[in-house]
């Protein structure tokens, strides 16, 4: 899976060095998108078989229910967008590498959007007037924002306690990939073999 970012980038120089064999890389997205024109330049760079699928945007909803049935409807659609080309995907190669917990090593954007801890991410709606907020936002949903900002927290400082010299590396990999990334990864094994080299201790 070929999204032209630093994971997945680390993982096709790798395999360029590693093997000999026939690789083929999958990309989604717009036409014009960044990973679509990296993407390219990468695969172009290795010698591997460049495969791109487009938006099916008349298919969206068919494709999150699928990917809701796959999971048993307990999980959300998150990273599920995967499966607008897992029909090709799975006609063409029986095993899948993916970047999962790759941009764990190259953070920076993460620390960015989380900030130095999370009171960042909901400190918007805090500030907010009520009018305003009463204009993007359905009332109900003030109770769930509040209630996610403290399930947040409680996370966060477990979090310092677990690892006080790098809490963000502990919540992104036990919070944000696990629970959220993790989504899309384990539908994808409905239709091939999916490998996640940067879970792999050693390798590491």
């Amino acid at each position: 899976f070929l999204s032209g970012g630093l994971d997945s980038r680390m993982i096709a120089g790798a395999l360029r060095e590693g093997t000999s064999k026939k690789i083929l890389s999958f990309t989604f997205g717009e036409p014009n998108s960044d990973d679509v024109k990296f993407s390219r330049k990468i695969s172009k760079a290795i010698g591997s078989t460049h495969c791109y699928t487009g938006v099916k945007h008349e298919r969206l909803a068919e494709f999150f229910q699928k990917a809701v049935f796959y999971q048993d409807g307990l999980v959300s659609c998150n990273h599920c967008h995967y499966f607008q080309m897992l029909d090709e995907l799975a006609a063409a190669v029986q095993v899948g590498l993916d970047g999962f917990v790759g941009d764990v090593f190259p953070r920076q954007r993460f620390k960015t959007s989380l900030g130095k801890g999370g009171e960042e991410i909901y400190s918007l709606f805090s500030h907010l007037t009520e009018e305003t907020r009463l204009k993007i936002l359905d009332k109900s949903l003030e109770s769930e924002i509040r209630q996610s900002g403290e399930r947040f927290n409680s996370f966060w400082e477990k979090s310092l306690r677990k690892n006080p010299t790098n809490p963000l590396d502990h919540f992104n990999i036990t919070q944000r990939q696990r629970k959220f990334i993790n989504y899309g990864k384990i539908s994808k094994r409905n239709y091939i073999e999916i490998r996640t080299p940067f879970t792999d201790y050693e390798l590491v």
